[in-house]
């Protein structure tokens, strides 16, 4: 399971005990996130490199083609993964990627992220989230810790301090990824383009909605519907884990 943007394994913990039940569930922190800090200056990210990790990964625990999912820039990730070593993946699922250099508009989009990335070396982190979280549609609500379990407020701590490289050197590279739709194709019938319910039905999450049902145009395929919205794997666990049974199966 493959984290996106500045989050960490941490988003899964709740899904990844319910699929344990039937499935061997590897969950890792993204290069330069929270507990996998970066060995020397940080430097701009590069979907393939983290495509690179995630093989890695696999030829260390897998003793054979695994299942992936990815959500968000992780669904990037894992698309790059199963393009560049297809041997490795039994079936993807890639929830919400947003491959933005798809989309007509992209060049609206490219000129956005420049401005978000501009505000953050004027204004610093916290005036730039706020500007590319309004700008992509997302729920800014975010609750106290004093409404959360101890484990999750623990958790949104710790990715908290993965701010500053997101902004810093995920955004730009992450955003303008273009993917090799001719190679995916070729592996496209062990590829599920999944979407949230409440994405699909929600003007603000178009973002990440339209590049996935783009990407199954372009395949021949259909986008599968999931639980929730972006971060539905998380707030609907139990409801989305038995959508991923079904759709690996």
């Amino acid at each position: 399971m493959i984290a996106g943007g500045g989050t960490d394994a941490g988003v899964f913990e709740d899904i990844a005990d319910l699929l344990a039940q039937d499935y061997t569930v590897v969950t890792y922190d993204p290069r330069g996130n929270s507990r996998s800090p970066l060995d020397g200056p940080a430097v701009d990210q590069q979907i393939e490199v983290h495509s690179e990790d995630a093989k890695r990964l696999l030829e260390t625990v897998a003793s054979g083609p695994a299942a992936v999912f990815g959500t968000s820039s992780g669904a990037i990730v894992a698309l790059d993964l199963i393009a560049r070593h297809p041997s490795l993946v039994s079936r993807l699922v890639a929830h919400e990627p947003p491959l933005l250099e798809l989309l007509p508009d992209a060049a609206r989009w490219r000129a956005f992220h420049d401005d978000v990335y501009d505000t953050y070396r004027r204004e610093g982190a916290m005036i730039a989230m706020q500007k590319w979280i309004a700008g992509v549609g997302l729920d800014a609500t975010v609750p106290s810790e004093a409404e959360l379990p101890p484990r999750v407020a623990e958790a949104m701590q710790r990715m908290a301090g993965n701010m500053e490289l997101f902004l810093a050197h995920e955004l730009l590279p992450f955003t303008r990824y273009v993917p090799d739709v001719a190679r995916l194709s070729r592996h496209k019938d062990r590829i599920v383009l999944a979407v949230g319910n409440d994405t699909r039905n929600n003007l603000a999450g178009q973002l990440v909605y339209r590049p996935a049902a783009l990407l199954a145009e372009r395949f021949g395929t259909q986008i599968s519907d999931f639980p929730g919205d972006h971060g539905g794997y998380g707030a609907h666990a139990a409801e989305f884990a038995v959508k991923l049974r079904e759709v690996l199966k």
